[in-house]
């Protein structure tokens, strides 16, 4: 039997045995360079990618590697199989430097990150300074024959010339390379764990005839039935237009989920495009939206990627790039699945990333359609770099996307938005009808300078139609004091509030509590029961909530719309009353929801407001996008300059930083906690089981909670919240202030 310790025949290889299948043997390292290659072309090839680009994804996979033909790594290797000291040896920085000496840039950045991420172009010109990879070529060059021939690749000329053209080149490369890599590792080191990979194409035809037999076989009774049929008829047509950039611009209840869907497969059939990627700004609606899809294509053709389902799982983000370990990942890190649903943080923060295991699903976005739900979420702050990769995605990356709301944000080139999008076409037949057909509500705007106390809005709630009634406040603290103030009204204690028909929704609460709460708001709606809901915004897009009475504190107009949605959303009743009013605590979140507010008081003064009509929403965006930087953090100057780094660091749909404790909601959370306490090192399986339990907190409230110990540091940053948890309320928490959020 030969000695596991002593690599048998060249002396040059890429992988130890694998622990689980030591009779696998060494891993040559030709055969792994000529396997990352391969694959990585084919991912290229896959997206759609021209020759030039699919020769340059080769080229990278066949110089990846290119430094483990170094003897100190070889001998690192061996170390680590006989137990002896292993000396780490990097090894990136030599395939880099070939490339670089190649003339080939983006490929020397895909190289040189494909373990740590990417970095600067400062940063990467210091990390190759002095690598010389002379002495490793010629053995390369033996193994891999058309090294050669992929020696004299010109750069295209738009990447040439364009900074932000090539930002987006690099991150795409640098994708199909580190997915190749993890792919061909996993496949030497996990065989078994890589057999399990997906392998299902999307099929546009076969899922549009599930899909119209399901809308065919629901009821068309109803005004608001009668309005969603023509809107998923004018999907089914319009998918078969050119790609490009798209709007579905229907008012709430209007059918936009099932409708928007019916284009995208109507568009991938037309178009042969391979995959649908939902993009959902809000974790309260995500798994509604998912679960319809499940419902009526079949889960097996549906992946949902946030922090509700299967996350992350192996190998940390490839801080140790020479450790000689699995590189195991689910089909939720490359997005190898038909129908994507997920949410505009993963999705755009994945595009402005720099890491592997974040950047390696980026290829799957080619040759796609993307449809963003409740797109006027977008953050104004970060609008001109959303809108510049969008741009990007469409003209070299065969993307289609569609920007679906009922409040339609003014996104197209103008005068105050000169980056705006061009060629943007409306799905939807005839909006301006189709609001005026599904107006279901009357709105009262609040008078001039009148304020309202907590009572006043208390008693109009009392007094809606079987006790239902819905107020959407601006912070936690608002929907906090208005429960107290409900509670008060109908004798009880707060705690006893869900027996009495009073309920609180907030970001206090953590998701698994929230989603108990909706579900039995529902059933109470439905069944006419009493049903009293204090609420910040959460609750405004997307979620299926039938009020007869909606009070909304002044807020942003888009957010007052989608508040509105929420009040006789079937249109089973002749009108709802939607009541819009100023607090006496007249709090807000700063930024752009501020500068929103200011917008609607302006617009209200001149008169001009009227939810009912889609131009409105376009006049109100159009002087929000005017009224500030939609660049805050520079991040187009940073991406003409290269800068992979900073890009990552400053980009972030979410500003403020927040931190997720653990609360102890239920047994089971009770439970997963106890098994976190017995652990020695944060553990990520458990740690994904207990994301339905996670509230987050800013940062500042943190420090507050553990200098008071309702808040404990179980593990390295991992917190459990130790105060009081209510039934009702979630956190409370005692002589911390309370965030706005």
């Amino acid at each position: 039997m030969s000695d596991p310790s002593r690599p048998p025949g060249s002396p040059f290889y890429a992988h130890s045995p694998p622990a689980n299948h030591p009779e696998v043997g060494w891993e040559p390292l030709p055969t792994h360079l000529l396997g990352v290659a391969e694959r990585a072309e084919a991912l290229a090839r896959s997206a759609g990618l021209d020759e030039g680009f699919a020769a340059r994804a080769r080229l990278a996979g066949l110089l990846h590697d290119l430094g483990k033909y170094r003897p100190e790594f070889q001998r690192y290797l061996k170390a680590i199989v006989s137990g002896e000291r292993a000396v780490r040896a990097p090894h990136s920085a030599y395939g880099a430097r070939q490339a670089e000496q190649l003339g080939v840039p983006d490929v020397a950045f895909a190289i040189s990150g494909h373990h740590g991420g990417l970095v600067d172009k400062a940063d990467l010109t210091g990390r190759l300074e002095g690598v010389d990879p002379c002495n490793l070529l010629p053995h390369a060059q033996q193994d891999l024959p058309d090294l050669g021939q992929l020696q004299n690749l010109p750069v295209p000329e738009d990447i040439r010339r364009d900074a932000i053209a090539a930002d987006l080149h690099i991150r795409l490369l640098f994708s199909c390379l580190v997915d190749a890599d993890f792919l061909e590792t996993e496949a030497f080191l996990q065989p078994d764990k890589a057999a399990l990979r997906p392998a299902r194409a999307l099929q546009p035809e076969q899922l549009l005839e599930r899909l119209t037999a399901h809308v065919e076989g629901l009821s068309s009774q109803g005004l608001v039935n009668e309005c969603r049929r023509p809107v998923f008829d004018a999907c089914l047509e319009g998918g078969r237009a050119e790609p490009g950039f798209f709007s579905l611009t229907v008012p709430t209840g209007g059918g936009k989920t099932l409708s928007s869907m019916a284009f995208a497969l109507s568009h991938a059939k037309a178009h042969d495009l391979r995959r649908i990627i939902y993009v959902i700004p809000y974790l309260s609606i995500i798994e509604q939206n998912a679960e319809v899809f499940e419902q009526v294509l079949g889960s097996e053709w549906v992946l949902q990627h946030h922090s509700l389902a299967v996350a992350e799982a192996g190998r940390r983000d490839g801080e140790d790039e020479d450790g000689d370990e699995g590189y195991a990942r689910l089909a939720t890190e490359n997005w190898d699945a038909p129908i994507i649903v997920t949410t505009t943080v993963q999705f755009f923060e994945s595009l402005f990333a720099r890491r592997p295991s974040a950047c390696r699903k980026l290829h799957s976005i080619a040759r796609s359609v993307v449809i963003f739900d409740e797109c006027q979420t977008l953050p104004p702050g970060l609008l001109e770099p959303i809108l510049s990769v969008l741009k990007g995605l469409r003209d070299r990356y065969s993307v289609s996307m569609v920007f679906c709301t009922a409040t339609q944000p003014a996104l197209g080139r103008s005068d105050r938005l000169p980056q705006g999008l061009e060629g943007v076409r409306e799905i939807a037949p005839d909006p301006p009808a189709l609001f005026h057909a599904l107006r279901r509500t009357s709105v009262q705007w609040p008078d001039a300078d009148e304020t309202w106390s907590w009572q006043r809005v208390v008693d109009h709630m009392g007094e809606a139609p079987d006790r239902q009634a819905l107020c959407v406040v601006n912070t936690r603290p608002q929907a906090y004091d208005l429960t107290q103030a409900l509670a008060e009204a109908l004798g009880c204690e707060v705690t006893q509030a869900h027996a009495h028909g009073l309920f609180h929704l907030s970001t206090w609460m953590c998701p698994a509590h929230r989603l108990e709460v909706l579900a039995t708001i529902k059933q109470r709606l439905k069944g006419r029961e009493p049903c009293l809901v204090a609420s910040t915004q959460l609750v405004e897009a997307g979620v299926d909530l039938d009020f007869p009475v909606v009070l909304r504190a002044l807020a942003p107009l888009d957010s007052i719309a989608q508040a509105a949605g929420r009040c006789n959303r079937e249109g089973e009743r002749e009108t709802g009353e939607v009541i819009v009013f100023v607090p006496e605590e007249d709090s807000a979140p700063k930024g752009w929801y501020e500068a929103g507010r200011a917008v609607t008081r302006a617009l209200l003064k001149m008169g001009r407001l009227d939810i009912h009509k889609p131009e409105v929403f376009g006049d109100y965006f159009a002087q929000l996008y005017g009224g500030g930087s939609l660049d805050q953090k520079s991040i187009q100057d940073k991406r003409r300059h290269l800068e992979f780094e900073q890009v990552a660091r400053d980009f972030h749909i979410i500003e403020q930083a927040t931190q997720p404790v653990v609360v102890r909601y239920n047994e089971q959370a009770n439970q997963l906690a106890r098994r976190l306490e017995q652990s020695d090192r944060p553990d990520r399986s458990l740690l994904r089981e207990l994301q339905p339990f996670m509230v987050n907190v800013y940062e500042s409230f943190l420090n507050e909670a553990l200098a008071t110990c309702q808040a404990v540091e179980l593990l390295p940053g991992v917190y459990t919240w130790e105060g009081r948890y209510d039934p009702v309320l979630g956190i409370v928490a005692s002589g911390l202030r309370f965030l706005n959020a």
